[in-house]
């Protein structure tokens, strides 16, 4: 009778709908897929502690399991060994929500404070981000401006230089053409 008692179980987790199911064609981009597993194989009951706890992190990027009563799912062995015991597939959505490749936004009214309150705080973040960006940028605009200034000075210092440059050019071709001449009066003929 202890060994029938087991089966009945067993059979029982067979039974329980796979707790992904309906979410496969949703999140198929995120690599969930159907198990593949046939009923006679084996499976295990979605609300496990290890399976609990792993689940509630999925929420964040499934939200539909959040309205899900665990332990009226099942998951197949296969499953949840890639997703309960190794942290491949949670990696995997951690890696997609840090690439920013997809966002879900849970309205539901349970969450719709919890959004409006991540919003606000991400918009206070962003509101220092460009009140800092424009205080860089204000500064930079002083450096150019400075550099400009300094650039217009050098343009006339080297316009000066140019000039007397020019000058003693023509001083230097007066005294050259000046002393050809003396040479050429003090050769005898």
């Amino acid at each position: 009778m202890s060994q029938s008692s087991p089966a009945k179980q067993e059979l029982k987790v067979k039974e329980l709908p796979y707790i992904f199911i309906d979410l496969v064609s949703k999140y198929n981009d995120l690599g969930l897929s159907v198990c593949g597993m046939s009923r006679l194989g084996h499976w295990k009951k979605a609300n496990g502690p290890a399976a609990t706890k792993k689940l509630n992190a999925f929420q964040d990027f499934i939200p539909e399991l959040r309205d899900r009563e665990f332990s009226q799912f099942s998951i197949c062995v296969n499953y949840y060994n890639q997703t309960i015991v190794n942290n491949l597939f949670y990696q995997h959505l951690l890696d997609i929500s840090s690439a920013g490749e997809r966002f879900w936004l849970d309205i539901s009214p349970n969450n719709v404070e919890i959004v409006a309150d991540d919003v606000s705080l991400h918009l206070l973040e962003f509101e220092k981000i460009v009140e800092n960006n424009n205080f860089i940028i204000t500064k930079l605009q002083r450096q150019v401006e400075n550099k400009n200034r300094v650039i217009s000075k050098l343009n006339i210092q080297l316009e000066e230089c140019h000039n007397v440059m020019a000058q003693f050019e023509e001083l230097y071709q007066e005294q050259f053409e000046a002393y050809q001449e003396r040479i050429s009066i003090s050769k005898p003929l």
